[in-house]
């Protein structure tokens, strides 16, 4: 299947201009049936390596369920697991190191059986310990699950380098599933063996009596999790009866894996979970097994996964010659000199081979004006393309991999601070205007501005250098409308009307019998998973094979970033190359019924990868408090809608206006000759994160004793005794504080 390096040639045709020369290929040279045969091996081999894929991830499952539900079988798999401390030391030793984790060489073992049906040995004890250890778990689960799932086996034999690869990329899936569901799941055990619902219900609706005893007991409740989380100010109370009762069950699990080697006792746990994820595998897999053989706990079980590869969208856009071309008629090939490169950079770009540069003058990328002209817009794909002469595959590069570039603006002004932070910082990771140094904070003075996100309102920015009030908004209306959201919708339902008879009713099927959860602790739940899984798998995979949706997904991606390149430049046109923004930390959870738009995470990336320095402002109380009389403000209340063709029929209909607010202080009534004063809910925001800003300034040179407004502030002071004392607030962070 290896293709010679003789075989391949550019193939070129004349553009409008000689930096755009399409290509598309590469093209196998020689004659019709060998370039045939090559390709049908590649096709083969590529779809080979994708079965193989699903199938070890299900005997990966398979294996690792059947391991914990038997503490006492391969204890020492699990150690080998758990001393890794981060994703990335985990990631550098599954390529056959002395110190090679479990967690790869089970996947590696699990893709070999998949490929040819039988378990695999070393010979006259060659191999580490560890991949002697998952061969033999491979050669003791692997009859079974061959016998419950019997999949097909193939005479192709995948490069060791394709396995290595694909189990680099499954073994950082359990540091997500650690980080998302281990204090879930310990929070969920508390709440269902204290009843945590129906205490807090007759803490609300019961009688006086009931009120303190629910009180008492959700105050214990609040003081457990304080000590499951490591926190100082938590404790256990024994006289407590559903405290005892939880602690009998959690205590000798936080006991036994709650504190690892390199725990940290001053330090929250739930924190060190969310840095060192790897070290907690032991607590997670204890908590999962206590889930499935409490009797309290299987009625009121969450709805949990196992990191397997279920999902049937893949992360990469796998497009053919033939989709690529119905996108853009100007590519161009850009090879790449590996002569002068050592073994291990030639590694790390083995995925980045070919770069393709897409020109947005013509279709379908062509974006036209009000007055119908094209605009003049090219744009560089941020991506690594891996094409393996069959297909090509569009990979999104991730965070932190690829040199934070930055665009042709003038020079960051932040301080020597701000650039050693830089070295060890991350595109998700801003400063907080709180952690910002003097010498910083002075720096971006007279160039900052301020944008609230959110979800309808994607951005609203002010400017600190005057007092104009909307000077950019961007809306989740206009995005729809640059991502032509309309018309891709229109393609997918056009796409399922020309998909055959057994096609539709295999989507039927798929929408009507959602997928059952992975969360199964018995072989005989397993089987079933494993064939519902497989018969979705297959029919999914026939559906989106389709160019026009591979088109689509790429038409999408290419429309987005797009889109994104319009909004820089708008910012850039209002505020300058230079502009520091600070943005909003609130992070407001998916509303139901409402359009998708991009996360704050997202916004704030994208002004990063553009070359804008970043940061943040804590929002509390910013969308409560007038930034002119320091005053609380309401909302609208309800009016009639102003539809006149509602009111000739009779349909009077009353709504609150979205993110409408009234200050009806005096001084505001006064500015507005005896009105009250209304705000936009998201302007409001961003004009008190301008004063928050402006008070620190002020803070610095002295003319200000605090360095936050305080009816801004996360501390109130007790108006007995004069002390000041932290707001209820404060616990609960910046992801819920009070807007």
């Amino acid at each position: 299947m290896d293709v010679e390096p003789g075989q391949l040639k550019r193939r070129e045709n004349t553009g409008a201009t000689a930096a755009h020369k399409a290509w598309l290929g590469p093209t196998l040279a020689g004659p019709r049936r060998k370039i045939r045969k090559t390709r049908f091996k590649i096709h083969q081999c590529v779809t080979t390596a994708s079965s193989a894929d699903h199938i070890a991830s299900w005997l990966v499952a398979f294996v690792i369920e059947k391991e914990w539900r038997h503490p006492s079988i391969r204890q020492d798999v699990r150690s080998n697991i758990s001393s890794f401390r981060s994703s990335m030391e985990l990631l550098s030793h599954t390529k056959g190191t002395r110190n090679s984790t479990a967690i790869g060489f089970l996947f590696e073992e699990a893709m070999r059986f998949a490929l040819s049906g039988e378990s695999r040995t070393t010979r006259g004890g060659q191999g580490s310990g560890p991949r002697r250890e998952c061969q033999q778990l491979i050669a003791l689960h692997g009859p079974t699950f061959k016998a419950i799932f019997d999949f097909p086996t193939s005479k192709i034999q995948l490069p060791t380098e394709v396995i290595v690869d694909i189990g680099e990329q499954w073994a950082t899936a359990y540091q997500n599933q650690i980080q998302e569901h281990l204090f879930n799941t310990i929070l969920h055990i508390v709440n269902v063996f204290t009843a945590a619902k129906d205490v807090r219900a007759a803490a609300r609706f019961g009688s006086s009596q009931q009120k303190r005893a629910a009180q008492r007991r959700l105050k214990a409740i609040a003081t457990y999790k304080k000590w499951l989380a490591n926190d100082p100010d938590g404790a256990i109370r024994i006289n407590d009866n559903a405290i005892r009762r939880t602690h009998n069950v959690l205590g000798p699990i936080i006991a036994a894996h709650g504190s690892p080697l390199s725990f940290i006792q001053h330090r929250s746990r739930r924190s060190q979970v969310n840095e060192k994820p790897l070290i907690f595998l032991p607590l997670f897999l204890a908590t999962l097994e206590v889930l499935a053989a409490e009797p309290m706990l299987k009625s009121a079980r969450p709805r949990l996964s196992l990191p397997v590869r279920r999902s049937f969208i893949p992360k990469h856009i796998r497009l053919d010659a033939g989709a690529l071309s119905t996108l853009s008629p100007s590519l161009q090939y850009d090879p790449r000199d590996n002569s002068n490169k050592s073994q291990d950079e030639r590694e790390q770009e083995r995925h980045s081979i070919f770069r393709y540069h897409f020109d947005l003058t013509k279709r379908p990328f062509a974006s036209e004006d009000e007055d119908g002209n094209t605009r003049d817009v090219r744009w560089t794909l941020g991506s690594s393309i891996a094409t393996d002469g069959y297909a090509i595959s569009v990979i999104k590069a991730r965070s932190g991999a690829a040199p934070k570039g930055r665009a042709e603006r003038s020079k960051s002004s932040r301080g020597d601070a701000a650039a050693r932070r830089r070295q060890g910082q991350d595109a998700s990771s801003f400063p907080d205007l709180t952690k910002m140094t003097d010498e910083e904070v002075l720096h971006t003075q007279g160039r900052a501005i301020f944008v609230d996100p959110g979800k309808q309102n994607i951005a609203f920015a002010l400017p600190d250098k005057d007092d104009r009030r909307v000077t950019f908004r961007y809306t989740s209306a206009m995005r729809r409308r640059g991502l032509g959201t309309a018309i891709l919708r229109r393609r997918l339902v056009q796409l399922e009307r020309n998909l055959p008879p057994d096609l539709k009713t295999a989507l039927k099927i798929y929408r009507e019998n959602p997928l059952p959860s992975s969360r199964v602790f018995s072989e005989e739940g397993i089987a079933a998973w494993l064939r519902v899984l497989n018969t979705h798998f297959r029919s999914m995979t026939a559906i989106y094979s389709k160019p026009l949706f591979r088109t689509q997904r790429m038409l999408s991606y290419s429309r987005n970033q797009r889109e994104w390149s319009r909004v820089i430049k708008t910012i850039v046109d209002k505020f300058g190359a230079d502009a520091q923004v600070f943005v909003g930390n609130w992070g407001a959870s998916n509303i139901k019924g409402s359009p998708p738009s991009p996360s704050r995470k997202s916004f704030q990336n994208e002004l990063f990868k553009a070359g804008f320095d970043v940061y943040t402002i804590d929002e509390f109380r910013t969308s409560s408090y007038c930034p002119d009389c320091s005053e609380k403000v309401y909302k609208s209340k309800k009016t009639t809608h102003p539809n006149p063709a509602l009111k000739k029929l009779g349909w009077i209909r009353q709504e609150s206006p979205r993110g409408l607010l009234i200050c009806t202080s005096e001084t505001c009534r006064a500015r507005c000759k005896g009105g009250d004063r209304y705000f936009d809910r998201d302007l409001l925001g961003a004009a008190n994160m301008r004063l928050v800003y402006r008070t620190r300034i002020a803070a610095i040179n002295g003319s200000s004793e605090s360095a936050r407004p305080p009816h801004l502030s996360r501390q109130r002071r007790n108006e007995d005794n004069e002390e000041v004392i932290a707001s209820s607030d404060e616990s609960s962070g910046s992801g819920s504080s009070t807007r």
